[in-house]
């Protein structure tokens, strides 16, 4: 019978660290997907049918000089991220580019989970000067292209022929401000009607992104066998939920608690934590306009946004999916480490951690896992 060495806290999530078979390296493949949290009844259906590559995900017209989509940070051949490091709240070259594979199941978005919905995060990137740079007026004139896929969004016929008469540079994210504010109380409402409307559209794409198919979920539905095809692999999925203590915060279909957590990552060029995170997410959240604009009108997709502030928030970042995770660098909220041997040798040595300012994290010490677990461990990140 195999024996578990299970910690009352990690079964309140369902996850038991491997005793015994850790050192042997072996263990029956169904405590392996309980370790991991993976079962039948959680992982989605599997679907094979491409992904259209049309409607306002992909259109660059909701950009101000019309060069840039949703798609060209995260790219559908990329696992739904990008290689570049993108801005946040304004601030450039700060923090890398979330993969959106888990997105959709996701009560805050961002890597600080300041929007509450998927339809705010949207909305936040379309008016960011240094991503979209686009804004609610362009949103509105953009619905008005019978091939926008959100013709439904349109304001009045008025509205829109004034619009009309506007360039693009003109509806920019740093002008349209001016405009917008000189427009009647009711036109103002409906421009941010029809602008919740275009988020929600490309916010309901994002939800159905299909669930990857990897090793792993074809091992749980029963259609394939880890350790047969992939022996490593197999014996680091072992690691993974043991001595390595991964399946402490990733665990599940989409391998995320979608919780908060310092983990001791500094800033790319200073040895400190000057970032936040979710410290300063939290102290804006509830008078966040986009989170407000996207309850008001689809209020059943908001989370709460009120939370009590705590300095243990402080440079806290939401843990992010692993699928795919071979395709998604660089990794790290910031985009730190180039390479899924960079991440795995972070946390087995902490070479380079930064001490959090404010509290200390006690699931982060170094793991001084062997060679051969190191590898095991490698092989199946790079499985999942």
């Amino acid at each position: 019978m195999t024996s578990f060495r299970c910690h009352a806290w990690l079964l309140a999530i369902g996850m038991c660290f491997f005793a015994g078979q850790v050192a042997a390296q072996t263990a029956p493949l169904s405590d392996v997907l309980n370790a991991l949290g993976l079962t039948k009844d959680n992982v989605p259906a599997l679907r094979h049918d491409p992904v259209a590559r049309a409607g306002p995900f992909f259109d660059a017209r909701l950009s101000a000089d019309a060069k840039r989509s949703c798609a060209s940070c995260h790219e559908p051949g990329k696992a739904w991220t990008g290689s570049v490091v993108a801005a946040a709240a304004g601030e450039p070259d700060k923090r890398a580019v979330p993969s959106l594979n888990a997105a959709g199941q996701a009560s805050f978005l961002f890597w600080d989970g300041r929007a509450n919905s998927l339809e705010a995060q949207v909305m936040e990137v379309l008016e960011n000067p240094v991503e979209m740079n686009g804004s609610r007026l362009l949103a509105v004139k953009f619905s008005a292209n019978p091939d926008s896929g959100v013709t439904d969004c349109r304001p009045d016929t008025r509205l829109l022929s004034e619009l009309n008469d506007i360039g693009n540079e003109q509806l920019s994210s740093r002008r349209y401000r001016s405009i917008y504010e000189r427009m009647s109380l009711d036109d103002r409402r409906a421009v941010d009607r029809s602008f919740a409307c275009v988020a929600h559209a490309i916010a309901q794409f994002v939800r159905a992104i299909p669930y990857p198919e990897n090793l792993w979920s074809a091992a749980t539905l029963g259609q394939r066998d880890p350790a047969k095809e992939n022996p490593a692999a197999f014996r680091g999925a072992i690691v993974f939920a043991g001595s390595g203590r991964c399946a402490t915060c990733h665990y599940g279909p989409y391998m995320t608690d979608n919780q908060f957590h310092n983990i001791g990552i500094g800033d790319l060029k200073e040895a400190d934590i000057s970032d936040p995170g979710r410290y300063g997410a939290v102290k804006a959240m509830a008078n966040n306009p986009y989170n407000q604009l996207a309850t008001s009108n689809y209020s059943p997709t908001g989370a709460i946004t009120r939370f009590r502030l705590s300095e243990e928030m402080w440079g806290a970042f939401k843990t992010p999916s692993l699928l795919q995770l071979n395709e998604i660098g660089p990794y790290m909220h910031n985009g730190k480490y180039k390479s899924i041997e960079e991440v795995v040798d972070y946390y087995d040595t902490l070479r380079g951690s930064v001490a959090p300012p404010h509290h200390y994290n006690g699931l982060i010490v170094p793991l001084h896992l062997s060679p051969t677990e190191r590898a095991d461990l490698i092989a199946f990140l790079k499985s999942l």
